[in-house]
């Protein structure tokens, strides 16, 4: 909502248009942070009111924008939409949808990384008292909390990509199939998609949070941004 790493932030904004004989007719508006005027930067009157703190879902922040509040507000029409509260509805479902499909990839990222850490990272164990001085070196992932770290991140992956490709499926078949399918697998998608959001949203942080306690000291070298 509100930063200093670049010069100026753009808004996608979905707001009602005032047209006369049209009821809730939604576009899409692009909105700068920061208008141009003689080559400087001048507000747009887009002030951030607050930051939420969802319970519960914790590494997802959002804020509450106002526009306009503050003086005029200007902004580019990009498309309209049609008919106002079933597209907005689509469009809420299909960020649902995509924010679960980046904690899918990071899970999956986070899967390929660590088991190829704790299998080939070897730690050297103390011999038992009165045994000889030889001191065998066995693997991270043969260490029962490692592995059972590693158990969790593989099945919350797995689990997610299969949610999925069960909500894809469901798409299809209320795209292409026919009045009685539309609507029972409309449902079925739209009733995934909202628990999917917030188990991958949670989950997804819960798997890097683990991986991070198997790499220790490891997960903040450059090898493991890179490789």
């Amino acid at each position: 909502g509100m930063h200093g790493l670049t010069q100026n932030i753009v808004h996608l904004v979905l707001a009602k248009l005032e047209i006369s004989g049209e009821k809730d007719a939604l576009a899409w508006f692009i909105v700068p942070q920061n208008l141009d005027e003689n080559g400087k930067p001048i507000s747009n009157n887009i002030t951030v009111e607050s930051c939420q703190k969802p319970v519960g879902l914790e590494g997802v922040p959002f804020c509450t924008l106002n526009f306009g509040n503050a003086g005029t507000t200007k902004g580019e029409l990009l498309c309209k939409t049609g008919d106002g509260a079933e597209d907005l509805y689509q469009y809420l479902n299909g960020v649902r949808f995509e924010t679960s499909l980046q904690s899918v990839a990071l899970s999956n990222l986070v899967l390929q990384q660590v088991i190829k850490f704790a299998c080939s990272e070897k730690r050297t164990i103390s011999p038992l008292e009165g045994a000889s001085n030889k001191r065998p070196s066995i693997s991270l992932a043969s260490y029962p909390h490692i592995a059972d770290h590693l158990m969790f991140i593989k099945s919350v992956s797995e689990g997610l990509r299969a949610a999925v490709y069960s909500i894809s499926f469901f798409d299809d078949c209320s795209a292409h199939g026919g009045k009685e399918q539309i609507e029972f697998f409309s449902d079925l998608k739209d009733f995934y998609t909202g628990i999917l959001k917030v188990y991958a949203t949670v989950n997804g942080l819960r798997s890097v949070r683990k991986a991070i306690q198997v790499f220790g000291r490891d997960s903040i070298t450059q090898g493991f941004v890179t490789d």
